[in-house]
């Protein structure tokens, strides 16, 4: 998969250099192209959210794919797009063992987590269920409040009881909170 979606973005690419076609920034072959250089990579994920079109989806998918620092945000991204194939790849990237510890890998491995679980959120799919509930259990307390968080969003009735769990019995009264506030988005 990671091979045809690198041949579909480097298709895009030459064929944008083919057309020797100026892109803008309210073009999604302008941020495409600055997928390439790591010091616009991140903020040319974040932008390529407002481009709804299946090349844009399967470059996402591809720098998901790759191990980096912009990995959070392309998760992120794939959510904002909307994008249906873009599920198993999320799903696929989550470390349900986390990371311990506030090294820069650590940093990275916990926001991928809470970034798929907030984008399988938006994506509004029964499959985002069991991979939310399973990161709850994690031991970074960013990443279970964001998986709460993303039970409400979910707005799957199937959540309440892993809610209810933790607004009742989690020691942390934030996160008590957070899974009351997202048991009244259920309803």
């Amino acid at each position: 998969m990671l091979k045809r979606t690198i041949t579909l973005y480097l298709g895009l690419l030459l064929t944008t250099v083919a057309c020797s076609e100026s892109f803008t920034p309210d073009q999604s072959g302008y941020w495409l192209e600055r997928l390439d250089n790591e010091t616009t990579r991140i903020e040319a994920l974040k932008k390529l959210g407002d481009f709804k079109e299946p090349a844009v989806v399967d470059a996402v998918i591809g720098w998901l794919d790759q191990k980096g620092d912009w990995q959070p945000d392309a998760a992120y991204t794939l959510g904002v797009l909307g994008d249906a194939r873009a599920i198993p790849t999320l799903i696929a990237k989550i470390d349900y063992a986390g990371a311990p510890g506030k090294g820069a890998r650590s940093r990275r491995i916990n926001k991928t987590n809470i970034n798929a679980a907030r984008a399988l959120a938006m994506l509004k799919t029964d499959a985002a269920l069991d991979p939310i509930v399973r990161l709850t259990n994690s031991s970074d307390q960013n990443t279970v409040q964001a998986s709460l968080e993303s039970l409400g969003d979910l707005g799957d009735a199937k959540g309440v009881k892993t809610l209810t769990e933790f607004a009742t019995t989690a020691s942390n009264p934030f996160i008590r909170k957070t899974a009351v506030i997202a048991l009244g988005k259920i309803g």
